[in-house]
């Protein structure tokens, strides 16, 4: 016969339930406190079960010392930092705050600094209320390597949050506190300055900045700082939708965070190489890349990660035709844009809105054109670009109300792309295909040669899935009457279209193609229009 299982349990939880609410608070802390001791005992400190130990010790409340319980919920947040919870270690934090008296100031900034930073990616508002206690204290203390970490960390906040003016001015209080000379704490901040002056577009000082950390970084000859510092220059690459450096810095940031194995970091660096691969129309390199992000920003609660793969999965997803798995995806971004209080609902709600229009859902997509105008924000790299959406739009499906925006967006069109940021390059784009299809060709053919310059700089697909460039090089060509110049741009983007494959551009080309042949009116012109619209019919159906 079997041996008898020495545990026993009860019958129902009811009945557990019951006998738990008729014993008195002092007999439940003490039976806690007697639970934590003998788990204490066969297991000891090493961490294996100290998030039951803590548990029951805070739960004996006065009945236990405080220290120890303070002791055992450290060591159940180290376990779960390590096993990726980053719930559950904000929650350790949190009991152990309860614990500390508010006149043990610099113990409790620790503690508010520790949570603040695991709870970015979960809820960053209220990340930013712990960090910003923690960074009153430590000023008051003078304690620099903190203080620097606290920017460095609320700089990357503002980044999503779209708080140009106070992202400065940490960085330079920082870089007062930490000194000229150099050091890791000063290294950090000046990429964070970087990362701050791309989201205040100025490209110029970004890039010094981001030099300036780069080479301290190596000097100092510390792979975590490296990795660190190429990450933000990534982030700030794509303010300026420089994907080659996108690529090249976020690629790199990726090798350095896996050899050292930092989750947070790693799924940060991830995101923006895999939206660098994807505006470069390298999408079979970066699918592998989308899955294994999505599937550690969804493991950590990680909305950021989430929301920013999203769009680069979405990219894919429309590049191969299926929009309802687009869509789907961008309304998942626009939830969690908006859960999380960020700005960017007119860029989220644009991309949804284009994806519907493209979907042949009209009226769906008026009525997210609609929201994403209501929610555009200024001042940042981003300005007009949210906007741009609803000028493509609206010069496709609502003729009448493009006119409005078009002398809203006028203005922001640049004459030349050095150092520009991501939002005019977005109104660039999208002002050259919606002013020819208004039959503004002039207009549409003098931004033509600020085409050829954003192809000069690497960028192949729009932002976020609105086409390939080629196609709009195309388009400009056309409109400034270069008919050989608009030819070998369609043949390009035709070839591009077929052999990516990029399914919903494969129409479109080929229309805009067949129009050009139209009007240049040729030998077998004609004829090859012909084709070229039978073969777009046939994908279109």
């Amino acid at each position: 016969a079997g041996q008898r299982d020495p545990r026993y349990e009860f019958t129902h939880a009811l009945v557990r339930q019951t006998l738990l609410e008729n014993l008195s608070p002092l007999r439940r802390a003490q039976l806690h406190l007697d639970v934590a001791t003998a788990m204490e005992t066969l297991f000891g400190d090493s961490g294996d079960r100290a998030a039951d130990i803590a548990g029951h010790l805070y739960r004996a409340g006065d009945a236990a010392e405080v220290d120890k319980t303070i002791h055992y919920l450290m060591l159940a947040t180290d376990r779960a930092v390590e096993a990726s919870a980053s719930s559950e270690a904000v929650e350790h934090l949190e009991r152990a705050l309860t614990l500390v008296p508010e006149e043990n100031e610099l113990e409790r900034a620790a503690l508010l600094l520790r949570c603040g930073l695991l709870r970015s990616s979960l809820e960053v508002a209220k990340a930013d209320q712990e960090l910003r206690a923690a960074l009153d204290v430590y000023r008051r203390h003078g304690r620099s390597e903190e203080i620097a970490q606290i920017i460095v960390r609320l700089c990357f906040h503002f980044t999503y949050e779209g708080h140009v003016e106070e992202g400065l001015a940490l960085c330079k209080e920082g870089l007062a506190v930490v000194g000229e000379e150099a050091s890791r704490a000063r290294c950090s901040i000046l990429s964070a300055l970087g990362l701050a002056c791309a989201l205040a577009a100025d490209v110029t000082d970004s890039t010094r900045w981001h030099e300036q950390a780069l080479a301290m970084a190596e000097a100092l000859d510390s792979k975590e700082l490296l990795a660190e510092v190429l990450a933000n220059r990534a982030i700030s690459c794509w303010q300026t939708f420089n994907a080659a450096g996108m690529v090249q810095s976020g690629g790199r940031a990726v090798e350095l965070n896996r050899s050292g194995y930092r989750a947070w970091e790693l799924a940060n660096s991830l995101t923006y190489y895999v939206l660098g691969l994807s505006l470069m129309g390298r999408f079979e390199e970066a699918w592998p890349v989308v899955k294994e992000t999505l599937e550690i920003s969804t493991r950590d609660g990680d909305s950021q990660g989430e929301m920013m793969c999203g769009l680069a999965l979405g990219m894919q997803h429309a590049a191969a035709g299926d929009l309802p798995s687009a869509i789907e995806i961008a309304r998942r971004t626009v939830r969690i844009n908006d859960d999380q209080g960020f700005p960017w609902g007119g860029h989220f709600y644009g991309v949804l809105a284009d994806l519907q229009m493209r979907a042949g859902d009209w009226d769906s997509a008026l009525e997210t054109y609609d929201k994403s105008q209501a929610t555009v924000v200024s001042g940042t790299c981003w300005d007009h670009g949210d906007l741009s959406y609803s000028l493509l739009g609206m010069a496709m499906i609502a003729p009448a109300r493009f006119e409005a925006i078009w002398e809203q967006l006028r203005p922001a069109v640049p004459e030349t792309t050095v150092d520009l940021p991501a939002g005019r390059i977005q109104t660039l784009l999208a002002a050259v295909e919606s002013l020819a299809i208004r039959g503004r060709m002039g207009d549409a053919g003098h931004l033509y040669p600020r085409v050829l310059e954003v192809i000069e700089q690497g960028l192949f697909v729009q932002q976020f899935h609105t086409g390939l460039i080629e196609k709009t090089a195309g388009i400009g060509a056309l409109a400034a009457c270069d008919m050989d110049a608009a030819e070998a741009h369609f043949q390009k983007a035709l070839k591009q279209a077929d052999g990516l494959p990029y399914a919903t551009e494969q129409g479109e080309v080929r229309r805009w193609y067949a129009k050009m042949l139209v009007a240049r009116n040729g030998p077998g012109d004609a004829e090859h229009a012909r084709r070229l619209l039978t073969d777009a019919i046939a994908v279109y159906q």
